[in-house]
């Protein structure tokens, strides 16, 4: 065991801890805005930079950023950010996840690409969604779902130019899908599967784990990284050409 570049490596079990003097300071990070409902936009920026850095090791804590960073649109330096409910809630899962850690390291595997045990790609429309995975040792597994009518209203057109949600948040919410359906067919812990979409910013975002804005994708966001830190994996994301991801697109 031995603290690198401000991480504690356990070596012999591949493993990666955030070490004491960085958890008792991100409890001072917390402290010092825990009974506070505004702060500056510099001391919010020092905030997320340092709960930024410590995201390496602590699996699910990406997803928590799309709300803390939407406070920062349409400010200026001399401006104060408020912190509302929902904020300070994901202060506290972050919070959460990195007590966790004491208790639950983060395996390398989880967080370091390895040779993809399986591999998929997914689609979506505003009729529904679907995918196929191939997995050796399985037969090709194919799934599909509609989306309810509910969320096919809420889909921008040209007839609904003011909806709410974008074809690139049902590719988002396809993604997510993707992703469960192998965790209920195969065990995932400790090992990198491949998905592949011919929607580049839902990519994006599931690379990030986070986006600007405080959406109905940003709880996608939130709900995919907690979803791999329960099942101790790891998922890549990378794009497939439209004309090329026809048996997704049949799905």
């Amino acid at each position: 065991r031995k603290i690198i570049l401000g991480w504690l490596l356990d070596t012999e079990n591949r493993t990666v801890q955030l070490p004491q003097h960085r958890y008792e300071r991100l409890q001072a990070i917390m402290r010092s805005v825990a009974d506070r409902h505004r702060v500056s936009v510099k001391d919010w920026y020092k905030v997320l930079g340092e709960l930024r850095s410590m995201t390496l090791a602590i699996p699910g804590a990406a997803g928590l950023f799309s709300t803390l960073q939407a406070a920062l649109q349409q400010t200026t330096p001399a401006s104060r950010i408020r912190i509302n409910k929902k904020m300070r809630t994901q202060l506290e899962y972050f919070q959460a996840l990195a007590y966790d850690l004491h208790k639950r390291p983060t395996h390398v595997n989880e967080i370091v690409p390895d040779q993809p045990s399986g591999i998929g790609s997914v689609d979506a429309a505003a009729v529904g969604m679907g995918g196929v995975w191939f997995i050796p040792g399985m037969r090709p597994l194919l799934w599909r779902s509609p989306f309810p009518d509910d969320i096919q209203h809420c889909l921008v057109t040209s007839e609904r130019p003011h909806g709410s949600l974008t074809n690139s948040d049902l590719e988002l919410a396809a993604i997510v899908a993707q992703e469960d359906v192998a965790t209920q067919h195969v065990d995932v812990r400790h090992r990198t599967f491949a998905i592949l979409s011919d929607n580049i910013p839902a990519i994006m975002w599931m690379r990030k784990g986070a986006r600007s804005n405080a959406t109905a994708g940003a709880n996608l966001l939130q709900l995919a990284s907690l979803h791999k830190r329960h099942h101790r994996t790891l998922f890549r994301h990378d794009h497939i050409n439209g004309i090329a991801n026809a048996m997704a697109d049949d799905a």
